[in-house]
């Protein structure tokens, strides 16, 4: 009898424990900080309403994905500064609207250095509010390489793979947004542009994109597709907007249990040794009072939809 006990009792405990032995993304001070000799992946999320933007950094390379729209320059140049870049190697554009690309002949302006510049569109592009010929036109000026990339290439950095998903079929110019799906040794994270709807659910019928953490696509203003989000199963997601037309996307993370960060809070600090990822935000303080107004908000929807998870703000 007490064997059987015993058994029943392992039985019960063992996915527990495998579950906490799945676990790779942390918050700032839930675990011992990476040694001062490891080869740390970073990317830091731009603190933006509304508008994407990425640096991504790897030993001596990096990479700016996105940047904003053009009245936000001044946001990205200061914070990259801040975070010690004033120069990437390369910038890819996931599509070419003002609140992906608009800052950039700004951010040339200013000064910051771009050694090649990344898109998946046409070079000629010009549907839906497009900013492609405007913005590539001050690139060259500028004398800047302009490379276009498609589906299924990489690009290179550092011991990072970096792989370009994209479609072309369906859609308009937010779901034929190109991805970024990064893996560093076996870390990974999902960069999705304002991929939507139909396009969702190709990507999650045809590829495996399972990552540690996924930037929500479109901001968070629009709902995340079930099948995608299940494809993803992310134990962590990064909302480029603040909690305002949030509501339903939140709604979501919260029923799946995922821990989400919005970008109007300040910028968001992600690292990754290939092993675990260890996140962190450096919070605006006058922001403060409305922060935690909104955090008291959640605590009483998470009560009142009796959901079972920890807060994580």
């Amino acid at each position: 009898m007490l064997r059987k006990w015993f058994i029943l009792c392992l039985l019960l405990i063992l996915p527990v424990l495998a579950a906490a032995d799945d676990k790779k993304v942390y918050f700032s001070g839930e675990t011992a900080p990476f040694p001062e000799d490891a080869q740390v992946m970073r990317i830091l999320v731009f603190p933006l309403q509304g508008a994407d933007g990425m640096l991504l950094s790897l030993d001596d390379d990096a990479l700016l994905v996105d940047g904003g729209v053009d009245t936000q320059a001044d946001i990205v140049f200061d914070t990259a500064k801040e975070y010690g870049c004033s120069r990437v190697h390369r910038a890819f554009n996931t599509h070419p609207h003002n609140d992906h690309i608009g800052s950039i002949p700004k951010l040339l302006e200013k000064g910051f250095e771009i050694d090649q510049f990344i898109t998946v569109f046409p070079l000629d592009y010009s549907e839906s509010d497009s900013m492609q010929i405007k913005v590539l036109g001050e690139l060259k000026k500028k004398g800047i390489p302009i490379i276009q990339m498609k589906n299924g290439d990489e690009i290179p950095f550092g011991e990072a793979k970096i792989t370009i998903v994209q479609q072309t079929g369906m859609g308009g110019t937010n779901s034929k947004s190109g991805m970024l799906y990064i893996r560093y040794r076996n870390a990974s994270i999902l960069l999705t542009g304002d991929v939507e709807g139909d396009a969702q659910r190709l990507f999650a019928d045809k590829y495996d994109l399972k990552a540690d953490i996924l930037k929500v696509p479109h901001h968070g203003v629009s709902l995340i597709e079930t099948e995608f989000l299940e494809n993803v199963d992310p134990e962590f997601a990064v909302i480029t907007n603040g909690s305002i037309n949030t509501e339903d996307v939140q709604e979501e993370l919260m029923k799946a249990g995922i821990p989400f960060y919005f970008a109007t809070w300040g910028p968001i600090l992600l690292e990754t040794d290939g092993e675990k990822w260890i996140v962190d935000q450096k919070r605006f303080p006058e922001r403060g009072k409305y922060i935690e107004r909104y955090i008291r908000d959640f605590e009483r929807r998470k009560q009142k939809k009796k959901l079972n998870i920890e807060s994580w703000f």
